[in-house]
């Protein structure tokens, strides 16, 4: 049985988002994260409050961004779209819409996603429930595949 057919159920269209959450982070791992994104495969656009603007890729600056303005740092790719709203220094936190994901292909960019970030980031990566770190729907870590408690 393939990872996506195990996970599909949790990406039916309920009006809720999914989050991505990369821990432990710190000011560090931010920059890292914010370093790593031009050498991805992953596009990149950045709103302050809901408008289009240069983003200077200063980590500090983005979290200070968040006391007086919204900020967005959204990345992209094939139609899938992961936004990062610098919510607190101690998690990033990244959030997708299960409209996007309509099957394996879209689920695999997902994967990547997390692969590619984990791997530079050095962390756990876990895919939950929106607002729910307890409701895993799939945590990563140096190569290994957790769902559900049960490696994969």
């Amino acid at each position: 049985m393939s990872l996506w057919s195990e996970v599909k159920d949790n990406f039916i269209d309920d009006g809720s988002l999914r989050d991505i959450y990369f821990y432990p982070s710190d000011i560090l791992t931010w920059q890292k994260f914010l370093d790593s994104i031009s050498s991805s495969s992953f596009e990149s656009i950045y709103y302050r409050d809901h408008e289009i603007t240069e983003f200077t890729w200063n980590a500090e600056n983005a979290l200070k961004q968040r006391q007086k303005a919204s900020p967005l740092l959204q990345l992209s790719k094939d139609r899938i779209t992961f936004n990062c709203h610098f919510f607190t220094e101690d998690e990033i936190e990244i959030d997708i819409s299960p409209k996007e994901i309509k099957g394996e292909k879209e689920f695999n960019i997902v994967l990547e996603f997390m692969e590619y970030f984990g791997s530079i980031l050095g962390t756990q990566v876990v895919l939950t429930e929106e607002n729910s770190k307890d409701l895993i729907i799939l945590s990563k870590k140096e190569n290994e595949a957790v769902r559900n408690n049960k490696n994969i």
